[in-house]
């Protein structure tokens, strides 16, 4: 049997604060990957959200937060509350009300593996780079490197109300 739709039950922090820990997320399994749709992913036997930051051909950069695609600054609006806590040295309190403690070698909001602040991706004809909104906390192309579009399971179509 073959489900257009699906469900998943966000069992992680990883898209907060726009997708919350144990909200039902409705998607579509057909879509074409577009820069920052929000889709979920499968890593081995396991179902993860996050969003399309980089698509194939770009050249992306992120340096101290801020996100350049082919030397052209972007803006990440859905992330515009918690780079602003970040800065203002009050995400800790954002994140005790969900039981997260930010990590002490946090030096900025986005960092990649090795915790820099500044690093570049290149992908090509047929990768795709994706992070969760909650970076300091998630489960992404920083750790499970670059996807194919056979990776990409799902587009998020809505939440249901939480």
């Amino acid at each position: 049997r073959y489900f257009i739709f699906d469900y998943i039950i966000l069992d992680n922090h990883t898209m907060e604060p726009n997708y919350s820990h144990d909200q039902i997320l409705i998607s579509s399994r057909i879509f074409k990957p577009e820069r920052f749709d929000t889709v979920v992913i499968k890593e081995k036997d396991k179902k993860l959200v996050a969003r399309i930051i980089g698509i194939p051909g770009d050249h992306i950069k992120f340096e101290y937060d801020t996100l350049y695609i082919s030397d052209k600054k972007i803006d990440e609006n859905y992330l515009i509350n918690y780079l602003e806590y970040y800065n203002n040295d009050t995400i800790q309190q954002v994140y005790s009300k969900i039981g997260l403690k930010l990590p002490s070698e946090q030096r900025a909001f986005t960092q990649d593996e090795n915790k820099q602040p500044v690093f570049e991706v290149t992908l090509d004809k047929d990768e795709y780079y994706v992070l969760g909104d909650n970076r300091p906390f998630a489960m992404d192309s920083r750790s499970f490197g670059k996807l194919k579009q056979s990776d990409l399971y799902s587009e998020i179509l809505f939440k249901l109300p939480w």
